[in-house]
């Protein structure tokens, strides 16, 4: 049998018997006074129908947890949905998120620091001065970075919790920026870009996959926006900061971020309830959850947590499993989301206009200088001195477009 049949088996075995034990809960069979509920974590279940044990088992060994029933005979009703997160739940999931979100934060002053500074580093005043194939490689070796860090980041995520992992990164984010603004030349510089760059991918990894652990259904898709408003926050800031300080200083600006995060995530942030259940630590992720939830009724969505990270154990599926699987099923959907994934990170160039919006920015002032030269007589006159090469090399697109429009218009 393959592995994916095998988590489809589990996870259809766990669904029929819940199922079941909400249709005795409703029929008034085999159920007690207290209702239709679940039990408590780490004890076991018993059916008040001749002691025998019933449901699943100690949570610490891996067990489900399951609905249960007490001692009397009165009937009780299925589980209804949890009610909508109070104002305070919402406070305290936002508060979480916006701290997992300094690590965006950090990412977006990574991203945003080239720009101010790659023009300055290649000036003939600056100490190191850069040639431009050099800047260019500053200006690219945090996307490398982020792009080594996929299997550490996710092997600490899974060991010891999305909280560490935080923690853990900004080490060598606050490295990276203390190699920046100590670099007496370019091999400093492209150290420190790599690692601010690794961490920055880290940060990008962790903080959605926290956002969408803890965050209720009714307010997700607002938190999950947090990440990237953070993004936008950290380039906005290097960009706006870089136009009053030098290089150097802004590398120590961008090295505040980390230390905050550090700050934060050791003395006020929690693990999600999702990690903690993954880890073999059920009571832990029932405090946590009550405390984001702000309500102790949260024994059902408590249990779909215990089944899922219950599931994922039990299953075989891995990375090279799913890449080299003869199931089309598995195979196809995955090498496409590959694929455009890729496709998209190539195309769309965002990127390169983050290094080099300053470059961008002032080519067109370049332009008016070269046309105020020529009024002055510094340079030839006439409009074919700027536009002659580009009309001799139009003819040669702009005919066919012509010709054949009124085909493609049809």
């Amino acid at each position: 049998m393959s592995s994916r049949d095998d988590l489809h088996h589990i996870i259809s075995g766990e669904e029929q018997e819940h199922d079941a034990a909400l249709h005795r809960g409703a029929n008034g069979e085999d159920h007690g006074a207290g209702g239709h509920r679940y039990g408590t974590f780490g004890h076991k279940r018993s059916s008040s129908v001749g002691g025998s044990p019933r449901g699943g088992g100690d949570p610490e060994a891996g067990g489900l947890l399951s609905p249960t029933s007490s001692s009397s005979g009165s009937p009780s009703s299925p589980l209804s949905r949890s009610p909508p997160p109070s104002r305070a739940a919402k406070t305290r999931q936002t508060l979480s998120a916006l701290g997992y979100c300094l690590g965006a934060f950090a990412m977006g002053n990574a991203l945003g620091w080239s720009s101010p500074a790659l023009p300055r580093l290649e000036s003939p005043e600056s100490s190191p001065q850069l040639s431009p194939s050099e800047a260019g490689w500053v200006g690219s070796l945090v996307c490398l970075g982020a792009l080594l860090q996929g299997p550490s980041t996710g092997f600490v995520m899974t060991r010891m919790g999305r909280r560490w992992a935080v923690v853990l990164e900004c080490v060598p984010c606050l490295a990276g920026w203390l190699f920046i603004a100590n670099a007496s030349d370019a091999w400093m510089l492209y150290s420190g870009r790599l690692l601010t760059g690794w961490a920055a991918g880290a940060f990008s990894v962790v903080a959605p996959i926290y956002v969408g652990e803890i965050a209720a259904p009714e307010i997700r898709g607002a938190l999950g926006t947090l990440f990237q408003l953070a993004v936008v926050s950290g380039i906005l800031t290097m960009y706006v900061a870089g136009t009053s300080v030098s290089w150097q200083n802004l590398a120590l600006l961008g090295a505040c971020a980390p230390c905050a995060l550090a700050a934060v995530g050791l003395f006020l942030l929690r693990d999600s309830p999702a990690s903690y259940m993954s880890r073999g630590r059920p009571e832990l992720a029932r405090k946590c959850l009550v405390w984001l939830r702000n309500s102790a009724d949260i024994d059902e969505e408590l249990y779909a947590c215990q089944r899922a990270a219950s599931a994922a154990r039990a299953s075989s599926l891995r990375v090279t499993n799913v890449l080299c699987s003869n199931d089309p099923a598995i195979r196809r959907p995955v090498l496409l989301a590959v694929f455009l994934m890729c496709a998209q990170q190539v195309t769309k160039g965002a990127d390169s206009f983050l290094n080099y919006p300053e470059t961008v920015i002032i080519s067109p002032a370049l332009w008016s200088e070269r046309r105020d030269r020529v009024h002055r007589g510094h340079l030839p006159r006439g409009r074919g001195h700027f536009y002659r090469p580009l009309r001799r090399h139009s003819h040669s697109w702009v005919g066919p477009i012509r010709r054949h429009s009124p085909q493609l218009l049809r």
